[in-house]
């Protein structure tokens, strides 16, 4: 919604692939960092604001690239 994809240029099935490849990546990043971490307590902490900061920024990322992409084929 951030971007106002017309879905009827960007593809589910492109979003869907894009998605399925970069979720992994953010959950297996947290994982080894968070597995590095001595405390539990700031362990979960370090693990929540990873988790917060990947999602938000790869997120960002794709919508720009796909909005970017979108503009393309409209010109």
């Amino acid at each position: 919604n951030k971007f106002n994809l017309d879905m009827r240029i960007t593809k589910y099935n492109t979003l869907k692939w894009i998605l399925t490849f970069i979720n992994p990546l953010i959950i297996s990043i947290t994982y080894i960092i968070v597995t590095n971490v001595e405390s539990i307590v700031l362990g979960s902490i370090v693990g929540f604001l990873i988790m917060i900061l990947l999602v938000y920024s790869s997120y960002e990322i794709i919508g720009r690239l796909l909005k970017r992409k979108e503009e393309r084929k409209n010109v």
